[in-house]
């Protein structure tokens, strides 16, 4: 993968941690969503009109 001069890279470690992150409240985000009749999709973000219901 070429990266242009200055464009910051990522190391296996920052993985970590957003896999850490994005698992934690959105798996549970996705469960509930799921059992209130929402189709949700396990890769990428969870659409505002999911999130705001759940929080709210």
């Amino acid at each position: 993968m070429d990266h242009e001069a200055g464009e910051a890279r990522g190391t296996e470690g920052d993985v970590a941690e957003v896999k850490e992150v994005r698992g934690a409240g959105n798996d549970a985000i996705e469960r509930w969503a799921r059992a209130h009749g929402y189709v949700v999709h396990h890769r990428g973000r969870i659409p505002a009109d999911i999130r705001q219901p759940y929080e709210g």
